[in-house]
């Protein structure tokens, strides 16, 4: 959240300017959490803006590869909140496969690493299937535990990746050679995509292992490279919008009437992409425990909102208290402050 107050004024300010020059346009906002800042551009109004996250599509598509069944045979029915959702129904080839998921959910864990951190008896509960950030609220004990043994974090392992990667770039375009830039671009997001959250879930980031199998296999050939992830997803919305290939998509749209919410309420859902927009489809009801989790976040995220757009720093302290994370308002007000202390220059518009 503390980052969110410094995201969201620039994110806004970015809609004013856009909404002067293209009034028409479809902002495309890939900036995380996409839920809540899509709900503050909504929210303020000067723009249509859908959100994009890859997470949904690719927990659904490898539930489908689980089960060996063609992605074009699955329809999977993924509800919630950006970062905060659960795939309530798996249908393959007219069939409804969710059960099936839930019993086999250890077999799941073994076959992708995303589903490795959730206790099975803890999803079987719930009754449907969490996408992969749903582990930091049902663990944040295991969580703290697995940083501390790390000694590193998710956020601090793909910084260090990062700064890898722009500095190989960086030589390999000096020496204009594009074939040195996308094999090392390819070998490091392989290794970040076969660590990701390892370091949060087991307290050790696997990379050593990662880089060796990356560098057994060798860098694939640029004119071989997939599109995919969050560029695959916005092309995916792209192409619906202009009329090239409608077709079905999970986003970020102001639809939380379909989920109990406000209807303006920023949810991650399926949505039909077409010349006429982005029309929501029919989603299944959360479960209770799923739903209670995602009303007391969506609280919180319209504070936040509220806060970033009003410059107030009370309200700001009360919307974090309110996360399901955060141990009540005292160590909101303290974390706030400690915040602001170390990126004042960013929140001087916090009164």
């Amino acid at each position: 959240m503390l980052r969110r107050l410094r995201t969201i004024p620039v994110v806004l300010s970015y809609c004013e300017l856009l909404s002067q020059v293209a009034p028409d346009a479809v902002l495309i906002n890939f900036t995380n959490p996409a839920g809540l800042i899509t709900q503050a551009i909504s929210a303020q109004g000067k723009v249509r803006a859908v959100g994009v996250c890859d997470t949904p599509g690719g927990t659904v598509s490898r539930m489908a590869q689980f089960l060996d069944v063609p992605a074009y045979e699955v329809s999977g029915s993924y509800t919630g909140l950006n970062h905060l959702g659960w795939v309530c129904s798996l249908q393959a080839g007219g069939q409804e496969r969710i059960g099936e998921l839930l019993d086999r959910f250890e077999e799941l864990q073994h076959f992708d690493h995303r589903f490795a951190g959730f206790d099975p008896a803890v999803v079987r509960r719930v009754g449907a299937i969490p996408a992969e950030y749903v582990y930091y609220f049902y663990d944040p004990g295991r969580y703290v535990h697995g940083v501390a043994r790390a000694g590193s974090s998710r956020g601090q392992d793909v910084l260090k990746l990062n700064t890898e990667l722009l500095a190989a770039l960086a030589a390999a375009f000096s020496e204009a050679d594009v074939h040195a830039a996308w094999s090392v671009y390819d070998t490091l997001l392989g290794v970040r995509r076969d660590t990701y959250m390892r370091t949060d879930t087991d307290g050790d980031s696997g990379q050593g292992e990662a880089r060796a199998r990356r560098a057994a296999a060798g860098a694939a050939a640029i004119d071989s490279a997939a599109i995919g992830g969050y560029e695959g997803l916005a092309l995916r919305v792209i192409d619906g919008l202009s009329g090239r290939a409608p077709g079905d998509v999970i986003i970020n749209a102001p639809h939380g009437a379909l989920l109990g919410l406000d209807p303006g309420d920023v949810v991650e859902l399926p949505a039909r992409v077409d010349t006429t927009g982005l029309t929501p489809l029919a989603v299944p009801e959360l479960p209770r425990a799923a739903r209670a989790l995602v009303e007391q976040v969506k609280e919180y995220e319209r504070g936040t909102v509220e806060a970033a757009m009003t410059g107030d720093a009370s309200l700001a302290a009360v919307a974090l208290s309110q996360h399901p994370l955060v141990p009540g308002i005292t160590a909101a007000r303290e974390l706030i402050a400690e915040y602001r202390e170390r990126h004042g220059q960013h929140l001087a518009y916090l009164k």
